[in-house]
């Protein structure tokens, strides 16, 4: 049994028509059992959390951007529901991208074929993430978040930022560094924008990560006074990052601030539904 839980915004003029498609193909793909729209108070996570609770539906769809998917991926995780979750994006999606999820009512098609992968997903502290953890220095009120993003700051705004890699146990520390960070990216899987990042600095890296081998891939990109940026590459179950000024946080894209975090992986721990161009 399916349920399709649309994001309020995918009745908007601008989606609208896109919606009343995808409504149109899944019935006469017969694979629509029921459905539910998410208002400012009934919110996606909320409606998911119900309608995981009821236990009777074993494909849980989500309909809208990235949000929406990272949204109803928590909430299955978190409720430990042996369900399988897909995606139909109206919008840009770095997520359905990566699974080979075609726009709209075409991605109706691989949600009937039920194309299963059960894969790793990224943990911060107590939420999940399918693709990457962005992490940036924390802007002041009179800096601009663009200017940040694009990695404009002068030397003297960088700041170092602890990196502690544990053993597979996680008892232990293997080894710690400290970085004058410009940013780090912490991924699961490795959208294209960030692929195109790394192959500056490794033009022959194989950048395509698998979500299966238990393994997040840290890269950090750093410049030191005086000095050429660099980026420096791991690979990790477990880190934990501490600063002294707050991290600007992205998580699946999701804004999240913080001081310090644990990063873990969950090997093969979400069915995600996919389709025949996905890049792992």
């Amino acid at each position: 049994m399916y349920f399709y839980l649309f994001d309020q915004y995918t009745d908007k003029p601008k989606f609208a028509k896109e919606t009343d498609l995808i409504k149109l193909k899944l019935a006469d793909l017969g694979i629509i059992t029921d459905k539910a729209k998410a208002t400012p108070i009934r919110q996606v996570e909320i409606l998911a959390r119900e309608i995981l609770a009821t236990k009777k539906y074993k494909n849980i769809i989500a309909v809208g951007n990235d949000k929406t998917a990272h949204l109803v991926v928590n909430e299955i995780l978190k409720s430990k529901e042996n369900v399988n979750f897909g995606f139909i994006p109206e919008g840009d999606s770095q997520i359905a991208s990566l699974c080979g999820l075609p726009h709209g009512a075409a991605s109706c098609e691989a949600i009937s074929a039920r194309r299963i992968k059960k894969i790793d997903v990224g943990k911060l502290d107590h939420s999940f993430f399918l693709t990457a953890l962005e992490i940036y220095l924390q802007i002041n009120k009179q800096q601009d978040l663009w200017n940040l993003i694009l990695n404009k700051f002068t030397s003297k705004e960088k700041t170092e930022v602890e990196i502690e890699f544990k053993d597979q146990n996680e008892n232990q520390s293997e080894f710690k560094i400290t970085a004058p960070i410009e940013k780090i990216i912490i991924a699961n899987l490795l959208p294209k924008k960030f692929r195109k990042e790394v192959e500056k600095y490794y033009k022959n890296l194989k950048t395509n990560i698998s979500p299966y081998d238990g393994l997040l891939n840290i890269f950090i990109f750093a410049r030191e006074k005086n000095k050429k940026p660099s980026l420096s590459i791991f690979r990790a179950k477990t880190i934990y990052l501490k600063s002294r000024q707050p991290l600007l946080c992205f998580v699946d894209g999701q804004k999240n601030k913080r001081l310090s975090g644990y990063v873990g992986i969950k090997p093969k721990t979400l069915n995600i539904i996919v389709g025949k161009n996905r890049e792992f």
